[in-house]
Parts: C-alpha cells; structure tokens; sequence
C-alpha cells in the first residue's frame, strides 16, 4: 500500500519529499557548521514571510508593498515583550500575530477602497513609517540598540512536575523553523480550498462577478490584509 502510494504520487509531490528529507539530515552532514545553520534558520524564516506575502498579492491580486511594516510590528511586540516582561516564546507568538492582525485592520479598513498605484503608495508609506519609527524611537523599542538579554526558548514542564528544556544552539531552533514552515504550508493549503479562499480568488479574477455573487468585498479584503 505505501509503495502504491509513493507511486500515485506526483513528479512535484516527490520532489518535495525529497528537499523536506534533505532538510530533516542536513544538521547531520559533515560538512555542516553552526554558521550554514544560521544561514538556513534565516532562509526558513523568509519562507514563511514569501508564504505570508502571497495571501494580499497572489490570492486578492492587490499590490500590497507594506508587508515588511507588519514583519516589524510583529517582531518588535515579541522582542519587546520579552525584553521588559520576560514573557515565554510560546505566550508571544499569539500576541504578536494578534497585534499584527490588529494593524492590518487599522491600516486595511480606509485604504483598501483605493486601487491599483495608489493602494500599493499607501502600503510602501506605512511600511517606511513603521521602519523609522522602530528606527528612530528608541525610548520604546532601543532603535538600533538592540534588545538585548532575551532570553532563549523553552519547553517548561516544570509545572507539572516535568524537566524543561532550553534551546541551546542552532539545531533546535532549525528543527522549530522546519515545524513553523509546514505549519504556514499547511494553513495556506487549508485556507486555498476554503470558502474564504474561493472568495479571494474570485475577487482577484473579478470584482464586479464577485459583488453579484454576494461578496464582501471590503470585509474580505481587510481579513487578508489582517
């Protein structure tokens, strides 16, 4: 059964069983540094921002060129967190796809009305706003200070009488970046053939079949931008 399988699989569906493999051992290779790690730590992060990327421009076909302002709201409200509350990783992570979404709506609500240049204008000026003002306030958020003393991630079970376990190096948290890119890989798939997706989709093709058919199309449109 398992090698029926394999074969029914595509020539695409092989392939990326084979580069998710290849990530599973490259920790282990020989010729793998700490350094080339850190490397690929990096490079699985900015898969999951291009992943993030498609849902404005690929499903609703708007030019959205703002998507970094909403890449630093959400790392400084983690990193900030942690600096002066000392919260855990695992509590952050909410909180700061909360207050993201929160600025997508703040942001999406009055501009997505607007088209074309114009709403891609918009995007750029908010995303520059938000660099210099993570830039240049460093009484909130250090500027180019930094943050530093963050503590690392855990697991911590001491609660119910468990160990907790610190990551310590690279490999854990390239084994966390592989979790977090499947986990991005999936929702959108999910979200793709969803009626929230057909939606998107048939607002990317057509607004105007769109509105005949019922849809929303400020409402959905502010749900992709949040």
């Amino acid at each position: 059964m398992g090698k029926l399988r394999l074969q029914n699989l595509t020539r695409g569906g092989k392939i990326r069983i084979g580069l998710l493999a290849l990530a599973l051992i490259l920790p282990f290779l020989p010729f793998i540094s700490d350094y080339v790690l850190h490397i690929a730590i990096l490079v699985l992060l900015y898969m999951i921002l291009a992943l993030g990327l498609n849902i404005v421009p690929g499903f609703n076909g708007l030019l959205d060129l703002g998507y970094v302002g909403f890449y630093g709201i959400g790392a400084y409200t983690s990193g900030l967190l942690t600096y002066h509350l000392g919260l855990s990783f695992w509590v952050i992570i909410p909180l700061a796809f909360i207050n993201g979404a929160i600025w997508g709506i703040l942001l999406g609500a009055p501009t997505l009305r607007l088209t074309g240049d114009y709403f891609a204008i918009v995007t750029f000026g908010f995303s520059e706003l938000v660099v210099l003002f993570l830039t240049n306030e460093i009484w909130l958020t250090r500027g180019p200070l930094g943050l530093p003393g963050i503590d690392v991630v855990s697991i911590d079970l001491t609660l119910f009488g468990g160990p907790k376990w610190e990551f310590i190096g690279e490999l854990p948290y390239y084994y966390l970046a592989i979790v977090m890119v499947l986990v991005t890989v999936f929702v959108m798939y999910r979200i793709q053939d969803s009626r929230l997706g057909r939606a998107w989709f048939a607002i990317r093709d057509d607004e105007v079949a769109a509105v005949s058919c019922g849809i929303n199309l400020l409402a959905y449109k502010v749900i992709a931008f949040a």
